[in-house]
Protein backbone atom coordinates (compact mmCIF):
# COMPACT_ATOMS: atom_id res chain seq x y z
CA UNK A 1 0.00 0.00 0.00
CA UNK A 2 1.58 3.35 -0.77
CA UNK A 3 1.02 7.05 0.84
CA UNK A 4 -1.62 8.87 -1.28
CA UNK A 5 -1.29 12.42 -0.09
CA UNK A 6 -1.52 14.41 -3.32
CA UNK A 7 0.36 11.36 -4.93
CA UNK A 8 -1.54 7.53 -6.57
CA UNK A 9 -1.23 4.53 -6.75
CA UNK A 10 -1.07 2.96 -10.12
CA UNK A 11 -2.18 -0.67 -11.21
CA UNK A 12 -0.73 -2.06 -14.18
CA UNK A 13 -2.73 -5.41 -14.25
CA UNK A 14 -6.07 -5.66 -16.06
CA UNK A 15 -9.28 -6.60 -13.87
CA UNK A 16 -9.21 -10.58 -13.81
CA UNK A 17 -11.97 -13.12 -12.07
CA UNK A 18 -10.36 -14.78 -8.78
CA UNK A 19 -10.69 -18.17 -11.26
CA UNK A 20 -8.21 -16.62 -13.56
CA UNK A 21 -5.96 -15.78 -10.30
CA UNK A 22 -6.06 -19.58 -9.32
CA UNK A 23 -4.24 -20.64 -13.06
CA UNK A 24 -1.82 -17.50 -13.13
CA UNK A 25 -0.28 -14.84 -11.08
CA UNK A 26 -0.61 -11.26 -11.47
CA UNK A 27 1.87 -8.46 -10.89
CA UNK A 28 -0.26 -5.90 -8.68
CA UNK A 29 1.91 -2.72 -9.09
CA UNK A 30 2.04 0.33 -6.27
CA UNK A 31 3.32 3.39 -7.61
CA UNK A 32 4.07 6.72 -5.92
CA UNK A 33 4.53 9.68 -7.90
CA UNK A 34 6.83 12.59 -6.89
CA UNK A 35 7.76 15.60 -8.99
CA UNK A 36 7.54 14.21 -11.90
CA UNK A 37 9.30 11.11 -11.40
CA UNK A 38 7.57 7.65 -9.74
CA UNK A 39 8.88 4.69 -7.87
CA UNK A 40 7.20 1.34 -8.26
CA UNK A 41 7.12 -1.31 -5.87
CA UNK A 42 5.49 -4.62 -6.85
CA UNK A 43 4.51 -7.75 -5.42
CA UNK A 44 2.34 -11.33 -7.02
CA UNK A 45 -1.16 -12.08 -6.01
CA UNK A 46 -1.91 -15.72 -6.09
CA UNK A 47 -3.16 -18.22 -3.60
CA UNK A 48 -2.77 -21.13 -1.16
CA UNK A 49 -3.24 -24.75 -1.09
CA UNK A 50 -3.64 -24.73 2.58
CA UNK A 51 -6.24 -22.58 3.40
CA UNK A 52 -5.43 -21.91 7.13
CA UNK A 53 -2.50 -19.91 8.02
CA UNK A 54 -1.01 -18.16 10.79
CA UNK A 55 0.00 -14.90 11.32
CA UNK A 56 3.13 -13.77 14.05
CA UNK A 57 2.15 -10.14 15.82
CA UNK A 58 5.93 -8.98 16.40
CA UNK A 59 6.99 -6.54 18.98
CA UNK A 60 8.60 -4.23 16.82
CA UNK A 61 4.84 -2.95 15.61
CA UNK A 62 5.15 -1.01 19.07
CA UNK A 63 7.20 1.14 17.71
CA UNK A 64 5.46 1.98 14.99
CA UNK A 65 2.07 3.19 16.73
CA UNK A 66 2.12 6.20 18.80
CA UNK A 67 -1.54 6.65 20.35
CA UNK A 68 -3.27 4.45 22.89
CA UNK A 69 -6.16 4.30 20.49
CA UNK A 70 -4.86 1.58 18.04
CA UNK A 71 -4.04 -2.07 19.88
CA UNK A 72 -0.81 -3.36 17.01
CA UNK A 73 -1.25 -6.70 18.14
CA UNK A 74 -5.43 -6.79 18.42
CA UNK A 75 -6.39 -4.49 15.76
CA UNK A 76 -4.44 -7.10 13.15
CA UNK A 77 -6.90 -9.68 14.87
CA UNK A 78 -9.77 -6.94 14.08
CA UNK A 79 -8.18 -7.09 10.32
CA UNK A 80 -7.34 -10.95 9.78
CA UNK A 81 -11.46 -11.35 11.05
CA UNK A 82 -12.85 -9.12 8.57
CA UNK A 83 -11.43 -11.85 6.09
CA UNK A 84 -12.18 -14.92 8.13
CA UNK A 85 -15.72 -13.47 8.02
CA UNK A 86 -16.79 -13.90 4.63
CA UNK A 87 -19.37 -16.19 4.15
CA UNK A 88 -18.98 -19.68 1.53
CA UNK A 89 -15.36 -19.27 2.21
CA UNK A 90 -12.92 -21.89 4.03
CA UNK A 91 -9.76 -18.75 4.37
CA UNK A 92 -8.73 -18.71 7.94
CA UNK A 93 -6.24 -16.37 9.06
CA UNK A 94 -5.46 -16.45 13.02
CA UNK A 95 -2.80 -15.14 15.27
CA UNK A 96 -0.01 -17.70 16.52
CA UNK A 97 2.29 -16.95 19.21
CA UNK A 98 5.47 -18.05 16.97
CA UNK A 99 7.04 -20.84 15.19
CA UNK A 100 6.27 -20.92 11.47
CA UNK A 101 3.24 -18.24 9.47
CA UNK A 102 3.37 -15.06 8.31
CA UNK A 103 5.27 -12.36 10.49
CA UNK A 104 4.09 -9.20 10.33
CA UNK A 105 6.80 -6.04 11.64
CA UNK A 106 7.42 -2.72 11.96
CA UNK A 107 10.39 -1.35 10.42
CA UNK A 108 12.29 1.18 9.07
CA UNK A 109 14.51 1.73 5.82
CA UNK A 110 12.93 -1.40 4.59
CA UNK A 111 10.26 -0.42 2.32
CA UNK A 112 10.53 1.69 -1.34
CA UNK A 113 9.70 5.57 -0.60
CA UNK A 114 6.81 6.12 -0.22
CA UNK A 115 5.64 2.74 0.57
CA UNK A 116 3.27 2.43 3.97
CA UNK A 117 3.25 -1.30 3.88
CA UNK A 118 3.59 -4.16 1.73
CA UNK A 119 3.89 -7.94 1.39
CA UNK A 120 6.88 -10.06 0.41
CA UNK A 121 9.10 -11.62 -1.23
CA UNK A 122 7.94 -9.52 -3.90
CA UNK A 123 7.78 -12.18 -6.38
CA UNK A 124 6.87 -15.43 -5.14
CA UNK A 125 5.85 -18.76 -7.13
CA UNK A 126 1.65 -19.98 -6.67
CA UNK A 127 0.86 -21.64 -4.71
CA UNK A 128 1.95 -19.73 -1.97
CA UNK A 129 2.35 -22.86 0.70
CA UNK A 130 5.93 -22.51 0.68
CA UNK A 131 7.24 -18.90 0.19
CA UNK A 132 7.52 -17.68 3.53
CA UNK A 133 5.57 -14.65 3.48
CA UNK A 134 5.85 -11.85 5.75
CA UNK A 135 4.31 -8.66 6.09
CA UNK A 136 6.47 -5.33 6.93
CA UNK A 137 5.07 -1.46 8.07
CA UNK A 138 6.63 1.13 7.31
CA UNK A 139 8.65 2.63 10.53
CA UNK A 140 8.83 6.45 9.95
CA UNK A 141 8.31 9.89 10.77
CA UNK A 142 6.27 10.75 8.02
CA UNK A 143 4.23 7.91 8.56
CA UNK A 144 1.83 8.06 11.67
CA UNK A 145 -1.24 5.29 11.83
CA UNK A 146 -4.06 5.47 13.71
CA UNK A 147 -7.85 5.38 14.45
CA UNK A 148 -9.98 7.87 12.59
CA UNK A 149 -13.43 6.52 13.38
CA UNK A 150 -12.04 7.90 17.08
CA UNK A 151 -11.10 11.50 15.55
CA UNK A 152 -7.33 10.51 14.22
CA UNK A 153 -8.31 11.96 10.85
CA UNK A 154 -4.57 13.36 10.66
CA UNK A 155 -3.18 9.56 10.52
CA UNK A 156 -3.51 6.20 8.10
CA UNK A 157 -6.29 3.58 9.74
CA UNK A 158 -4.76 1.47 10.71
CA UNK A 159 -6.66 -1.52 11.04
CA UNK A 160 -7.77 -0.56 7.00
CA UNK A 161 -4.19 -1.02 6.04
CA UNK A 162 -3.95 -4.16 7.56
CA UNK A 163 -7.04 -5.71 6.61
CA UNK A 164 -5.71 -4.26 2.62
CA UNK A 165 -2.36 -6.12 3.44
CA UNK A 166 -4.22 -9.28 4.84
CA UNK A 167 -6.21 -9.52 1.76
CA UNK A 168 -2.83 -9.61 -0.39
CA UNK A 169 -1.05 -12.25 2.03
CA UNK A 170 -4.77 -14.10 1.00
CA UNK A 171 -3.95 -13.86 -2.77
CA UNK A 172 -6.09 -10.85 -3.87
CA UNK A 173 -5.01 -8.17 -5.65
CA UNK A 174 -5.94 -3.93 -6.11
CA UNK A 175 -8.87 -2.53 -8.05
CA UNK A 176 -10.63 0.79 -8.60
CA UNK A 177 -13.59 0.23 -6.75
CA UNK A 178 -14.15 3.18 -3.98
CA UNK A 179 -15.88 1.16 -1.58
CA UNK A 180 -13.34 -1.94 -2.21
CA UNK A 181 -10.56 -2.53 1.20
CA UNK A 182 -8.18 -3.47 -1.61
CA UNK A 183 -8.68 -0.41 -3.75
CA UNK A 184 -5.13 1.24 -4.78
CA UNK A 185 -4.27 4.52 -2.70
CA UNK A 186 -4.64 5.32 0.64
CA UNK A 187 -4.80 8.92 2.18
CA UNK A 188 -5.08 10.04 5.92
CA UNK A 189 -8.31 9.64 7.32
CA UNK A 190 -11.17 7.43 6.50
CA UNK A 191 -10.78 4.54 4.07
CA UNK A 192 -12.63 1.10 3.54
CA UNK A 193 -12.21 -1.27 6.36
CA UNK A 194 -14.52 -4.34 5.34
CA UNK A 195 -13.96 -6.07 2.10
CA UNK A 196 -17.03 -5.43 -0.36
CA UNK A 197 -19.04 -7.69 -2.46
CA UNK A 198 -16.36 -7.53 -4.95
CA UNK A 199 -13.31 -8.51 -2.68
CA UNK A 200 -15.58 -11.24 -0.93
CA UNK A 201 -16.13 -12.62 -4.41
CA UNK A 202 -12.34 -12.01 -5.08
CA UNK A 203 -11.30 -14.42 -1.93
CA UNK A 204 -14.37 -16.77 -2.18
CA UNK A 205 -13.36 -17.53 -5.63
CA UNK A 206 -10.19 -18.95 -4.05
CA UNK A 207 -10.98 -20.41 -1.07
CA UNK A 208 -14.24 -22.01 -1.61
Amino acid sequence: MTNNNNNKEKIRTSKLSATTIKLMTLVAVLTITAIGTSQVYAHTTGYWTDYTQKYICTSSLDTIIHTNKVDPCGDLSSAAQKWNSVTYSNWSLTEASGGSGIYVYGLSNYLPSGVIAGVYPVNPTSPFDNEGKFVVVSKSSSHHFGDPTQGETDKYDYIALMTHEFGHVAGIGHNSQSSSVMKTGMVEGTFPRDPNSHDKSELRGLYS
